[in-house]
């Protein structure tokens, strides 16, 4: 069954909320990844385990009496989660391979892989404006990749689109299939990641690399891939997909401010054209909604 791409003017506002807090958090990610200084495997596992342990308490303590839990059953829950368990792989071992630039820039392009498989399975209709932003956003990803050539970073660079690509496919997941528990996938996610990577992880580590990765694995993973994943119920895949591109503004600059990590031209002048589409998408949707109200 289609999906309306119009939802009450209450639900929008809740999606945009939810988006915007949700990345907002996220965006600290990959900060939290360098500073957790230890090997890509490693991260995966904890952020994993600890990710699953924290969404099934969450879920769980909605209904001790295991209501709560009968999602897990689902093959769908495990199915969404792999999608997520690819897209989280794919982004930390981004992180380590490529500048935290170019792995937030070109992960960017989730939206136009949202807008496409809405269009395509949910005959979901995408705006003009939406399907102009995203243009914007991939121009701004091909300039940021283009200097990775024969820099040795187009791994990671791959790595980032992958991401890109199972964040799209999950968000129409999540939209097509509402009453799916978010919690749950995410825990089901974490636990397929902290099993696949658990051969090659080295879970002994420092207590100080422990807190970092108990903050990114207990709180701040679970609480903003929950309110991102949950604005799906309110807003387009695409349109949600689209928040993720704060992102690219936000976590260059926290590495910037907290490891003085440098921001080469071309990552600033795809960044900038990202950002400008978002912008000029959220003045349009306003402009527009504005106007429907006055007439």
């Amino acid at each position: 069954m289609p999906v309306s791409s119009a939802p009450p003017s209450e639900d929008r506002r809740r999606g945009v909320l939810l988006a915007a807090t949700g990345v907002l958090i996220l965006s600290v990610d990959s900060l939290l990844v360098r500073l957790a200084a230890v090997d890509g495997f490693t991260i995966l596992f904890w952020r994993g385990l600890l990710m699953a342990l924290s969404l099934t308490v969450a879920a769980w303590s909605r209904d001790p009496h295991g209501g709560g839990l009968k999602g897990l059953g689902s093959p769908l829950t495990w199915l969404i989660g792999l999608c997520f368990t690819g897209s989280t792989a794919a982004f930390v071992l981004s992180i380590l391979l490529t500048r935290v630039a170019n792995t937030v820039v070109i992960v960017s392009s989730a939206p136009l892989f949202a807008a496409f498989f809405s269009a395509w399975f949910l005959r979901e209709r995408v705006p003009p404006r939406t399907w102009l932003a995203i243009a914007g956003a991939c121009s701004g990803v091909l300039i940021v990749a283009w200097h990775s050539l024969g820099a040795g970073r187009l791994a990671g660079d791959f790595l980032a689109l992958a991401n890109a690509l199972l964040t799209g496919t999950s968000m129409t997941l999540f939209r097509s299939h509402q009453r799916v528990s978010r919690s749950l996938v995410l825990a089901a996610s974490g636990l397929l990641l902290a099993l696949l990577v658990l051969p090659w992880a080295r879970p002994w580590v420092p207590i100080e690399n422990m807190v970092v990765l108990g903050i990114m694995g207990l709180v701040q993973m679970p609480l903003s891939l929950v309110l991102i994943t949950d604005a799906t119920r309110h807003l387009p895949a695409a349109e949600v997909s689209l928040f993720l591109l704060l992102e690219t503004l936000l976590a260059p600059l926290w590495a910037w401010l907290a490891l003085g990590e440098s921001v080469p031209t071309s990552t600033l002048a795809g960044g900038a054209l990202i950002v400008s589409s978002l912008v000029l998408h959220a003045f349009i949707s306003l402009w527009g909604g504005r106007r429907r109200r006055k007439f």
